[in-house]
């Protein structure tokens, strides 16, 4: 998305059904490849809720409702694949209006369809279309918004109307209610509506602007309101509370920045820097400052002081500057070589995909760790499959949900223990917590669930080593095949 031309005397129309072709082919290309690919912690929470009907969230008030919603009207499979399914056709339809939303701001035909198809492949798209996540079902609303700024944004600014930039404000606001970086939108609408106005009607623009952040706040508070039950926090004060709630610091910044910016959105998120030296150099200044902003937000929520780049989430918070960042580079690029910047991105998210293969599900373990929390133990199990297996295994049986907080993966335990008690804590302390007198019950651990605990070092390492052999005995549990689709570790046994 990039400056529309001056005023141009004929503009052809809008490309509607390549736009709609582009999001049918992209439909079918998810739908291809989804399979058994997970994103972080989110999806282990959200299904026992969904399954429970549980569908409040104050912070993403809408995100529940819509993925519901969504799920209900899927065709087969389980509630997992259904949401899985769910994300490929809303990021399909994103690509639709990312498609159209270049059009609305340039006015070429060819351009827009290559932003709209770079966007499309681009690894972090592909990511969250491929799997059961929130993000993938906030895509067509911020590429809804970002339709809207490009129809306002591709007229001259003179012939502004604070109406459309309400419904623009309206969008927003629908997005930030799916998910709260859709808040992140305004800033990106003010600073492109502010580039496109330079020395053009500044009044208007002012109007539009104040259109924009009172719908856009309206719609967030009527949302919360209208979805969450009373006594819950409003969902722009629970928004504010968990952004403010977070470490930040400016550790791990260079691994970050490459972990959701560069790698996700390669190869636009280098080339978008062409535009700085070229006719699009203003608004690639503003997108850079809105790129910092991002990119501050997400430093803040997945870097913590002392321990680093601790969440990974693949992009999730810059989805809606992939389109951007492609309009940029695509309007900078000679038009011979654009076409192939669809295949370049296509290229990189496939040695993506090839590097981050989805894990194997170890389907038979899960069977043998439901038996056993069904006996009333709890388990530590590994993140090579392991956890995974369980998990399904324990959620398809709806008379042991109730136990899924007894089932835990070692990256989890390792999160929970760095984010709540600190590396201060040593490991003789950290021992106690696989006790049956501070647990409830005994627990059982996965030799793999040992060597990776192990892996981590320091505490983790002198916990496996050192505090679990003196304060237990290590009683053998070996049951179902061998190898790791069985379950073969140790019962802590009090000494």
């Amino acid at each position: 998305m990039t400056r529309p031309d001056p005023s141009p005397a004929a503009p052809p129309p809008a490309p509607w059904l390549p736009a709609l072709a582009l999001g049918g082919a992209a439909a079918i290309a998810y739908a291809l490849l989804q399979g058994e690919r997970r994103h972080e912690f989110d999806l282990y929470w959200i299904l026992p809720r969904l399954a429970a009907g549980e569908l409040d969230l104050p912070r993403h008030p809408l995100a529940l409702p819509c993925i519901e919603a969504l799920t209900r009207v899927m065709p087969g499979g389980s509630l997992l694949e259904r949401w899985q399914l769910a994300c490929a056709l809303a990021t399909a339809a994103a690509v639709t209006m990312y498609t159209l939303a270049a059009f609305a701001v340039r006015r070429d035909r060819r351009q827009a369809l290559v932003v709209g198809a770079v966007t499309a492949v681009l690894p972090a798209t592909v990511h969250f279309a491929t799997c059961a996540e929130m993000h993938g079902v906030f895509q067509p609303f911020a590429a809804a918004a970002l339709w809207q700024l490009g129809r306002i944004a591709g007229e001259p600014a003179a012939g502004w109307r604070w109406p459309s930039a309400a419904g623009l404000g309206l969008l927003t606001g629908l997005a930030t209610s799916v998910h709260a970086t859709g808040a992140l939108l305004v800033p990106l609408a003010v600073v492109w509506l502010v580039s496109v106005a330079w020395r053009a009607s500044w009044r208007r623009a002012g109007l539009a602007v104040f259109a924009l952040v009172v719908a856009h706040a309206a719609v967030v508070g009527a949302v919360g309101w209208l979805v969450l039950p009373a006594g819950e926090p409003a969902a722009a004060a629970a928004q504010w509370q968990w952004l403010l709630s977070q470490g930040g610091g400016l550790g791990a910044l260079p691994a970050m920045v490459a972990g959701e910016w560069l790698w996700p959105f390669l190869p636009v998120s280098v080339l978008w820097l062409l535009a700085l030296g070229g006719r699009e150099r203003r608004l690639a200044v503003g997108f850079a400052g809105v790129l910092a902003a991002y990119l501050g937000v997400s430093q803040l929520l997945l870097v913590f002081p002392g321990i680093g780049y601790e969440f990974h989430e693949s992009g999730a918070y810059l989805l809606p500057l992939g389109c951007v960042a492609a309009g940029l580079a695509v309007a900078t690029l000679p038009a011979a070589l654009r076409p192939w910047l669809v295949v370049l991105a296509a290229l990189v998210t496939v040695v993506d995909l090839v590097l981050a293969p989805a894990t194997p599900i170890r389907r038979e373990f899960g069977r043998v760790a439901a038996a056993r929390l069904r006996a009333g133990e709890r388990l530590l199990v590994a993140d090579d499959g392991q956890f995974d297996g369980a998990f399904d295994a324990v959620f398809a049986a709806a008379a042991l949900r109730a136990r899924l907080g007894e089932l835990l993966g070692v990256p989890q335990f390792v999160l929970e223990v760095r984010q709540r008690v600190g590396l201060g804590v040593d490991a003789g302390a950290l021992a106690l917590w696989f006790h049956p007198q501070v647990a409830g019950r005994a627990t059982v651990v996965t030799d793999a669930a040992l060597a990776e605990l192990r892996a981590f070092g320091g505490v983790f390492a002198e916990l496996v080593d050192r505090a679990l052999p003196a304060l237990f005995a290590f009683v053998r549990v070996d049951e179902g095949p061998p190898g790791p689709d069985g379950l073969h570790g140790v019962r802590l046994q009090p000494r």
